[in-house]
């Protein structure tokens, strides 16, 4: 099992983990609330605010995750276009360094010939 999938169950374990504390929580403050128990109560209310505030902090992280994997992916896809692009440019560069070579021995033969005639007493 991949660690990205590994990190989204934990993520998945503890999110629904903190609702469940939520819940529990908010119900035992109810209870204390019923009971004339203010104090607890509050006490039970700070609980549920820190549990929510790390809720939070833990959705953060999973938006980073996203944000992230998104730049990941767009560096890739960028990646992706430039490698296509200097494919594109070798390909055209073997193909000017085909037309040179047979220019080159163009060039070379005309220079064989024009060498021939110059000895032949023709120029």
């Amino acid at each position: 099992m991949s660690n990205t999938t590994r990190a989204e169950r934990l993520q998945t374990n503890v999110r629904e983990d903190l609702l469940e504390t939520l819940k529990d929580l908010n119900s035992e403050r109810k209870k204390a609330k019923e009971a004339g128990n203010q104090d607890l109560a509050n006490q039970y209310f700070d609980t549920i605010e820190e549990t929510l505030d790390k809720l939070d902090e833990l959705s953060e992280i999973g938006l980073q995750q996203l944000n992230d994997s998104q730049e990941v992916a767009d560096a890739l896809k960028k990646l992706g276009k430039i490698a296509e692009s200097l494919e594109k440019r070798a390909a055209e560069m073997k193909q000017a360094q085909d037309k040179l070579q047979k220019a080159t021995k163009v060039i070379s033969e005309a220079t064989k010939f024009v060498t021939g005639l110059a000895g032949l007493g023709f120029l």
